[in-house]
């Protein structure tokens, strides 16, 4: 049970971030009904463009465990386009990370008001609730409002891991390992299946390398469990190597990734600004392996 949950513990951090706020933030300038988004206010293509930078740049944040950043990137980005979709739910992981709950709590429930993140913010709830009760020290006192909002994030979205990641969490934490490496399953499961999970972790990831890279670290290797590491990883050690200007190992690593995911997928990734920036391409994968005459 503990190495699902390793698996998925650092999957989740990316899953739980919004996979949807890339989608949504492409339809963002779509005027919201709801109560409090302006339905008259044109926002220029310039102003999408800076707001949206600014929530990656604060995703990227809150992954470094720089909160208070995350926070007033945030609030920057609302600035520039108030009609931005998503900006609630990033904002209640970020006061979750802080451990306000209440804040947290709120901002889930005005996005699913504004019909935004759905699946991911009842999920969220679901887990703020599981969390509180933890801290009381009576985490099965959560059950009714845990499983209240796990069934609700299913049926927005019955393909999201991230409800049986947090009932597999909750039944944990009850302590029925039983019910919680099924629950750890189908939430892997469903990760496994997600080609739009792994290009949303892998574009989260690179965009934290980009801002918070340092060539003192040492360099970055894909973590083996049991001799194989999630593709992700072969993705993040490429983009390493090529910010150290090692194109031969960014080149070797990314061969590795393109043996576990399908070929759109690894394609949509490889065409991402950070590697064109480098002038990594198809091509050169290709060329690199191209046997010698």
């Amino acid at each position: 049970m503990e190495l699902l949950r390793k698996i998925l513990l650092g999957i989740a951090v990316v899953v739980v971030a919004g996979i949807l706020f890339v989608v949504g933030a492409e339809v963002g300038t779509a005027v919201s009904k709801r109560m409090d988004i302006p339905a008259e206010k044109n926002v220029e293509f310039a102003s999408q463009t800076s707001a949206r930078d600014l929530v990656e740049k604060a995703m990227a944040s809150r992954f470094y465990g720089k909160l208070r950043e995350a926070l007033e990137q945030l609030e920057e980005a609302r600035r520039w386009d108030a009609t931005m979709r998503g900006v609630d739910y990033q904002f209640a992981l970020t006061y979750f990370d802080l451990r306000d709950y209440e804040q947290a709590e709120e901002k889930a429930r005005r996005s699913i008001r504004r019909n935004e993140e759905i699946s991911n913010a009842h999920a969220l709830l679901a887990l703020i609730y599981l969390v509180q009760a933890q801290d009381n020290g009576s985490p099965e006192a959560s059950e009714d409002r845990v499983m209240k909002n796990v069934h609700a994030s299913r049926l927005a979205d019955p393909l999201n891991p991230m409800p049986h990641y947090v009932l597999a969490e909750f039944y944990r934490a009850i302590g029925r390992p039983d019910l919680a490496v099924t629950a750890y399953r189908r939430a892997l499961e469903r990760v496994s299946k997600s080609d739009g999970i792994i290009m949303s972790t892998v574009k989260a990831g690179l965009a934290g390398l980009r801002n918070n890279h340092d060539a003192n670290d040492p360099p970055f290797e894909p973590v083996l469990e049991d001799g194989e590491a999630p593709p992700e990883q072969f993705f993040f050690a490429a983009a390493d190597a090529l910010l150290r200007k090692d194109k031969e190992r960014a080149v070797a690593h990314l061969e590795q990734a393109r043996k576990q995911v399908s070929a759109d997928v690894f394609q949509a990734i490889i065409e991402d600004s950070f590697f064109q920036d480098y002038l990594v391409s198809d091509s050169l994968l290709k060329e690199n392996n191209d046997p010698s005459p």
